[in-house]
């Protein structure tokens, strides 16, 4: 079963609905996890991620046109997110294997 700081983990770089949708059984419903994201005054996902994206532009190179900018952020966003549904995926099969 995902913990909240699991939950936490994968904020903003998976909505509730990916996350309950990646976890299945795993996971609260995409309501649940809204709700503690509110509870503990994070931005709706979606915002947060275009918080990230704006201002990421703070440091963007000034050679580097905004298009080709905005398309490096979003690729490393990309990463991060596959890479801590990774972290959560191995850490799920860890306590399945300890429970079997």
């Amino acid at each position: 079963m995902l913990t909240e700081a699991d939950y936490l983990y994968l904020y903003p770089f998976m909505s509730p609905n990916e996350i309950q949708a990646e976890f299945r059984t795993a996971s609260k419903n995409a309501r649940t996890i809204q709700i503690l994201y509110k509870s503990k005054g994070y931005l709706p996902q979606r915002k947060a991620l275009m918080s990230i994206v704006n201002k990421s532009y703070a440091i963007a190179d000034l050679e580097v046109d905004a298009d080709e900018w905005a398309k490096y952020v979003w690729n490393e966003i990309a990463k991060e997110r596959e890479y801590r549904k990774q972290v959560v995926h191995t850490r799920l099969k860890k306590m399945l294997e300890l429970y079997q």
